[in-house]
């Protein structure tokens, strides 16, 4: 039954999970590209990220490169950046047309000894286009793509026993079908 209480068949609950789990796994996949880097993946995962994006990220994207985001992982040796989505801070809409996304992901900085912590709350747009495997996978196209980066604490323990205890509860989320 929905809010409603009209009823829905299972399929239709079946279905809007599958499409859930792809969009999800298609933004992780971007996420993990994109964040986490180090001086010997980073060509790689950059090319990685042209393939999952449209004409607006790509040109966010070679914006930070002139800027020398990505020649810092190059010039700074063992520069490693690792990142982790928050898993309480998904919010997708319209998974049955052009998914908005939105997020929030954990970035650790990792220099030496020295650990900075950001966080990136994202949000994207994705159109459905055909799997090119390797190369998009999921077949969901970013055509908007945006983010504001800012510097956090490094999470307590506490912080980081929650985050894990939702991860473990989000495993089969349930989904509101409107």
């Amino acid at each position: 039954l929905n809010n409603t209480g009209d009823l829905i068949p299972l399929s239709l609950i079946s279905e809007k999970n599958d499409k859930v789990k792809v969009i999800k796994a298609n933004a992780d996949y971007f996420t993990k590209q994109f964040y986490d880097l180090d001086q010997y993946s980073i060509k790689e995962k950059k090319e990685n990220v042209l393939w999952l994006v449209g004409e607006q990220p790509t040109n966010l994207i070679k914006d930070k490169d002139r800027k020398g985001y990505y020649s810092n992982f190059l010039s700074i040796n063992g520069l490693v950046q690792k990142s982790e989505i928050l898993p309480n801070s998904w919010r997708i809409d319209n998974v049955d047309g052009n998914p908005n996304v939105s997020f929030s992901v954990l970035v650790k900085r990792i220099n030496g000894t020295v650990e900075d912590y950001f966080q990136a709350d994202v949000q994207l747009r994705m159109t459905k286009v055909n799997i090119n495997y390797p190369y998009n996978p999921f077949g969901y196209l970013i055509t908007n793509f945006t983010e504001s980066l800012s510097k956090v604490n490094v999470p307590t323990d506490e912080e980081i026993i929650i985050q894990d205890s939702i991860k473990r509860e989000q495993i089969n989320p349930t989904i509101e079908i409107k």
